[in-house]
């Protein structure tokens, strides 16, 4: 549903706009949520600064991640 709505919002922005051709934003929007990946950075504690990045298999268990 909510892919849906995200389509039609930016659809009717654009035509407001001017960007459309007969109406219909040329191509389409289409929108596909997917899940967030699952990510492990590494950084230390007194300090914003990532060291590390690490894409983690999101079939891993919560004890494994």
């Amino acid at each position: 549903m909510a892919e849906s709505i995200l389509q039609e919002q930016v659809s009717a922005t654009l035509a407001v706009q001017n960007l459309t051709t007969g109406g219909q934003p040329i191509p389409p929007v289409l929108f596909h949520l997917t899940p967030l990946p699952y990510n492990l950075v590494i950084s230390p504690r007194n300090k914003i600064q990532e060291d590390a990045s690490i894409s983690l298999v999101t079939t891993m268990t919560i004890d494994n991640r």
